[in-house]
């Protein structure tokens, strides 16, 4: 709480799995122009909680692998609603073949 009673707004740092070595995180721009990833759209929606739903059975589907494999820490952590009109939402499966496994897989620049 602040001064005023109020609940502080907190700003959690994202734990990216990927990051370069000086700490900034690899996006997925880079990922797939150069370090080889491909992106695929496996879902689109113009409701954010349709897709967002759609991303949490994926991830809960798929936490059993191990960091590196999978690219998300926790399980839907995404904002669930936002919708803007004539927006469309997607859900991406990100991958590549040639990384190594492990908690946080640290790129050297």
């Amino acid at each position: 709480l602040d001064s005023n009673g109020d609940h502080k707004k907190t700003k959690a740092k994202n734990r990216p799995v990927l990051i370069y070595s000086d700490g900034s995180v690899i996006t997925k721009t880079a990922l797939i122009k150069d370090f080889g990833f491909q992106a695929i759209t496996l879902y689109r929606n113009a409701m954010k909680i349709n897709t967002s739903r759609v991303e949490e059975f994926l991830q809960k589907r798929y936490n059993h692998l191990p960091l590196g494999m999978r690219l998300w820490r926790d399980i839907a952590k995404v904002s669930k609603y936002g919708e803007k009109e004539n927006q469309e939402f997607k859900c991406f499966l990100t991958f590549a073949f040639n990384l190594p496994l492990g908690d946080t897989i640290v790129v050297w620049k």
